[in-house]
């Protein structure tokens, strides 16, 4: 995909999609349950010197809910660099 298009979709998308939690049940409850699958998948295995890479990762949202859960030492990647400035701000936070 050219670049041009990746970031006109990622751009809008990048200031709304963290607000889905808010908004939908059905994405809270989704959430809800992959949480609980990585942490009895993945981050049992972890520890203060384990490092977990989110490969697009866009905004952080996993890296922020994960990070709650484990010290582990966190590498986030997107392409889209309109996700990662959210991102930034999301894990500042």
């Amino acid at each position: 995909m050219k670049k041009e298009i990746f970031d006109q979709f990622f751009k809008p998308y990048s200031l709304n999609v963290d607000q889905v939690d808010a908004h939908s049940s059905f994405w809270k409850l989704s959430d809800a349950i992959i949480l609980e699958i990585i942490k009895k998948e993945i981050l049992i295995h972890c520890n203060n010197d384990s490092t977990i890479l989110d490969a697009g990762g866009g905004t952080a949202r996993w890296i922020v809910k994960m990070s709650k859960e484990t010290r582990a030492n966190f590498v986030l990647y997107d392409r889209s660099e309109d996700m990662l400035l959210k991102a930034k701000d999301n894990i500042s936070k």
